[in-house]
């Protein structure tokens, strides 16, 4: 009956052990307990002169007994609510410290510059796919994590330390009655004082008021300190996700402009002389990758916190540049090869194929 099965007492090994030691010594007792109320039947029916006092003695013993095995399953509801409980908490801490660490992983690996290579930035993205299936994962686990949060029991209000306002609904988890008040298990009644530790003033729902041994309740859900913690952890996770998309398309925009810094190298770097000894399905194919490199980056760069509006500006420049670059040498190279204007819609065949 005397037993902290409140938040100050948190070790639940001790308390299975405690259980494991309670069910073995009541499996010893039972047998004498069973032995002493068969010799007080015997006493009885063979017309015992104290027949009046022996049948008193074995209701009492009959009582008591029950109560010890009504105690058992008060016991047995604690510890199963209690390991629920720190279970539940022990695993939003650990899902806590694991966002933790992903989101300071994210933030240094993800961090990229100009300088940051093609190649890197490729790998990254492969990894970015992975780390978002990390966050789906996440997800699951929240969902799992809230529909939990709905049923932890509540164990401050046991504590005398925090005074309860009003009515705090509980749970009976076993039959009890004395005098002033009778419980069924399973019915709900209010918690009016929680100054004791171990004995409550509750309120029934006959209107009975009386003092009862506290192990003889539960307080029930909603937990609000559950509930609370699962939503930080969906608030971070959210935090991580606009994160996440951010740094993805950092990279994205990144990738895109190495690759249109290498296709405006490649251009720049051709003479009529060079265009010759291409075949044009060589020169079509690099024209078409800078077309799809510059609508690439146009597009991901626009939320990109690593190009300004500027920076858009003279990729677009560039890209004008180098595409008259190449126009000019295409009309050149035919010039001096045919010596004769060719229609328009054959030159523009030649530029893009």
């Amino acid at each position: 009956v005397n037993y902290d099965w409140s938040d100050r007492n948190t070790n639940m090994t001790v308390k299975k052990e405690n259980y494991s030691g309670l069910m073995r010594e009541l499996e010893q007792r039972e047998k004498k307990v069973n032995d002493i109320q068969a010799m007080g039947d015997k006493l009885v029916r063979d017309g015992h002169p104290g027949k009046k006092t022996v049948e008193a003695f074995t209701a009492a013993l009959q009582t008591q007994w029950s109560w010890i095995l009504q105690l058992c399953c008060c016991v047995e509801a604690h510890l199963k609510e209690n390991m629920a409980y720190y279970q539940f908490f022990a695993d939003v801490k650990e899902a806590q410290d694991k966002m933790k660490k992903m989101q300071e992983s994210m933030k240094k690996k993800y961090s990229c510059d100009r300088s940051t290579t093609a190649t890197r930035l490729e790998d990254l993205l492969q990894d970015a796919v992975e780390e978002k299936e990390q966050l789906n994962e996440f997800k699951t686990l929240l969902n799992g994590l809230n529909k939990r949060s709905r049923s932890v029991i509540q164990l401050k209000p046991r504590n005398p330390t925090t005074p309860i306002k009003g009515k705090t609904p509980i749970q009976a988890v076993c039959d009890f009655k004395q005098q002033e008040i009778t419980v069924h298990k399973g019915e709900e009644c209010a918690l009016l004082n929680n100054s004791q530790p171990f004995k409550w003033k509750v309120l029934n729902r006959s209107g009975n008021e009386a003092v009862v041994p506290s192990v003889c309740f539960l307080v029930p859900p909603v937990n609000k300190e559950a509930v609370d913690s699962v939503s930080s952890l969906d608030s971070n996770l959210q935090q991580m996700t606009s994160m996440w998309q951010m740094l993805h398309i950092n990279l994205k925009s990144l990738l895109s402009w190495q690759y249109l810094t290498r296709d405006f190298t490649q251009i720049r770097s051709w003479n009529i002389a060079m265009l010759k000894t291409m075949k044009p399905e060589e020169y079509r194919l690099v024209m078409r990758n800078l077309e799809a490199h510059y609508q690439d980056f146009m597009r991901d760069s626009q939320d990109s916190q690593l190009f300004r509006p500027d920076d858009r500006m003279q990729v677009e420049d560039d890209y004008n540049k180098v595409s008259q670059h190449f126009d000019n040498l295409l009309r050149s190279m035919e010039k001096g090869e045919f010596q004769v204007v060719r229609p328009k819609g054959e030159w523009c065949k030649a530029r893009h194929g």
